[in-house]
């Protein structure tokens, strides 16, 4: 999956996209922007000419669905 990460001049962090579309994913971007936010509220922005700016980021997580219990 990819998540798009958005961070503005202030520095407040918030998943903007996620792909591929999955059922219910409002919902997932809505948790995930919850827990984002718990370790640290506030984000470094990025800087251009010593000046913070709007910025993106996207990254890919692998998911393993082939999980099994061992006995």
């Amino acid at each position: 999956m990819k998540f798009t990460l958005f961070i503005d001049e202030k520095g407040i962090a918030k998943i903007v996209d996620v792909s591929p579309k999955v059922k219910n994913q409002q919902a997932m971007i809505d948790d995930l922007n919850y827990v984002l936010r718990r370790p640290n509220k506030n984000w470094e922005a990025a800087r251009k000419d010593d000046q913070p700016v709007k910025s993106f980021y996207i990254y890919t997580v692998n998911f393993n669905t082939e999980v099994y219990d061992h006995d």
